[in-house]
């Protein structure tokens, strides 16, 4: 396997790692802001959790401009290195998202970790590293101010969604079926409009970036999005199934509905992991410009 290869994959396992990591810690903060009926225990699990994404975030933080640069130079480990290179990404957008997701991560883990601030300072650290996912990437080619904004309205709604499914797991297995069915009905109301404005911000900027409709099936980026947007769709109707059948049945107690929810949770999981995976393959690999 060539030098250039390896470096490919190593980048492109960063930026899966900086997708998991980012949305799935910021959210389970939101989780632990939105969500009073968790109990004490769910609460340091989930915490915990949060703890172990925020410092595999920060590893990996540490790790995007070096591994950028061995891939820009396409050599040996040496080329990780070049002082020119690091100067140069460490002052781009590359350097602006890294710094921005650095800061994010260390204050959801100082909160955790020591807890020497209100809780609210952790939120602040989830939308941080959100914003350190707009930075970069295919829409603020298109323009800087609406692609962003789009791509921050997507993705605040995606921690949401993403960032939730382990926790909310965790409280189905508890076997408290009214208190679980509670928290999922509550999740379900903001997830109405924060999944709703996920999904109208996603086709907005597919739309602008693509040009046309014709470049879905014309172009490896239109195939892989749609790919990624199948996906969505079956996450989207298991979701539906959860609020509106299987929610339902667990509130009026029905234990068949517990363990459906409970496979359903976790088929969503195994869903929004290939999303994931889908996403980091359109943005290391392929452009909606050519």
């Amino acid at each position: 396997m060539g030098a250039d290869i390896v470096w490919q994959l190593t980048n492109f396992a960063l930026q899966l790692l900086t997708y998991a990591t980012g949305l799935f810690a910021s959210g389970g903060v939101l989780f632990l802001l939105l969500f009073s009926r968790v109990t004490a225990a769910e609460r340091a699990r989930i915490a915990w959790a949060v703890l172990v994404l925020a410092v595999i975030g920060l590893a990996v933080a540490a790790l995007v401009i070096p591994v950028r640069v061995g891939y820009l130079n396409a050599g040996g480990i040496d080329g990780m290195f070049d002082p020119f290179l690091l100067e140069m990404l460490a002052f781009s957008p590359v350097g602006v998202g890294v710094l921005l997701r650095v800061l994010g991560f260390a204050l959801i883990v100082l909160v955790i970790w020591r807890h020497p601030l209100g809780a609210w300072v952790s939120g602040t650290g989830a939308l941080l590293v959100i914003a350190s996912l707009t930075v970069t990437g295919h829409a603020g080619v298109y323009d800087a101010l609406i692609g962003r904004s789009l791509i921050a309205i997507h993705l605040v709604g995606a921690a949401y969604w993403l960032g939730a499914l382990w926790p909310l797991l965790l409280i189905v297995r508890a076997g408290e079926h009214a208190r679980a069915g509670a928290i999922l009905e509550r999740f379900g109301v903001i997830a109405m409009f924060l999944v709703g404005a996920l999904v109208l911000a996603g086709v907005v900027l597919s739309v602008l970036l693509l040009g046309s409709l014709a470049a879905l099936w014309q172009t490896a980026y239109g195939i892989t999005l749609m790919i990624k947007l199948a996906l969505v769709a079956v996450l989207l109707l298991l979701a539906a199934l959860n609020r509106f059948r299987l929610v339902p049945g667990l509130i009026a107690g029905d234990g068949q509905a517990a363990g459906a929810l409970r496979g359903a949770i976790a088929l969503e999981i195994v869903l929004a992991l290939l999303i994931l995976l889908t996403t980091a393959i359109l943005t290391t690999y392929f452009s909606p410009f050519g």
